[in-house]
């Protein structure tokens, strides 16, 4: 009974003297000497190219010195800073990270491989005013927008850009087009995704009065491009389609035969190749050489849900 006293005694011995090496802040016992000393880590900094070398330590009193989710011995293992909860400050906490899968001592990762490095795409979100909880589910889908096109090649990654053009009247003023001063009208409205005439046109429209037109065309934009830079390419175009036989000339003075276009601007068509969806929707009143028109732009993208 001595003997297993003996060794019973020197077993406690031997576990507090262990504790007291390796007293400090983690069940897994992270030593107090290293949190007080301090280690060196590795970090690429948001924004930088080459990482940097810095020395922390963290407070050997508590568990989580941060208060990110990862104990002080976590960190120390993962070469993370215990004392900031966002060791490489790209908009994730090292827990997140962790859970994403991601580097938390670099910013360069792009979780779901959708062209948008995640620290431009958390900036991107948050100048939305999207919640951070959200920004973390949308880290995790590649096309947040369902539109086909990856987030970081998307102008926007929020909606499907669609617009509507309501084309209200036209009033043609000349009577260069035809000798009979009746109009065989047709719309066409053109994209840099789809381009749409309307069934049911051509349309006559007599010269010299204002027709109401009341045709509407909803169309695609291309959403492909760089995030928040609207420049999509848009025209209208007015074409006197050349219908009766007493009509139609060899060549017109458009170059085309058996139809004019009508000019509602100095340069035929209207046409914007830098449309942008968020300030260009608005209604149009132009008046080219050939006749005036009214139409309205408005925006009916599809957001994201």
């Amino acid at each position: 009974m001595k003997a297993a006293g003996g060794v019973l005694l020197a077993g406690m011995l031997l576990v507090s003297a262990l504790a007291g090496c390796l007293e400090g802040d983690g069940d897994e016992g992270l030593p107090r000497e290293i949190q007080m000393e301090g280690w060196y880590i590795s970090v690429t900094y948001a924004g930088k190219d080459n990482s940097t070398r810095i020395k922390v330590d963290s407070d050997p009193d508590v568990t989580d010195t941060d208060g990110d989710g990862l104990t002080d011995f976590e960190e120390w293992r993962l070469g993370t800073n215990p004392r900031a909860a966002d060791t490489d400050g790209d908009g994730l906490t090292d827990f997140e990270e962790v859970r994403l899968g991601t580097d938390p001592s670099s910013w360069v990762h792009d979780h779901d491989q959708d062209h948008f490095n995640d620290y431009h795409e958390i900036r991107y979100y948050e100048s939305r005013n999207i919640s951070h909880e959200t920004i973390l589910q949308f880290l995790q889908n590649e096309d947040v927008d369902g539109d086909g096109v990856r987030d970081g090649v998307d102008i926007d990654p929020l909606s499907d850009l669609r617009i509507r053009i309501r084309i209200a009247s036209l009033h043609v003023t000349t009577t260069d087009l035809d000798p009979d001063d009746i109009l065989e009208i047709q719309f066409t409205v053109t994209t840099d995704g789809e381009s749409l005439t309307l069934p049911g046109t051509p349309m006559a429209i007599i010269v010299g009065e204002n027709s109401s037109v009341n045709l509407t065309f909803d169309l695609d934009l291309d959403d492909q491009g760089i995030p928040g830079e609207y420049n999509n390419s848009l025209s209208v175009t007015v074409i006197d389609q050349d219908t009766k036989l007493s009509e139609t000339k060899p060549l017109d003075p458009d170059g085309l035969p058996s139809m004019d276009i009508v000019r509602i601007t100095d340069k035929g068509s209207f046409s914007n190749s830098q449309f942008d969806i968020r300030t260009d929707c608005q209604t149009y009143h132009l008046a080219g050489p050939d006749a005036v028109i009214r139409f309205h732009i408005e925006d009916i993208s599809i957001p994201w849900s």
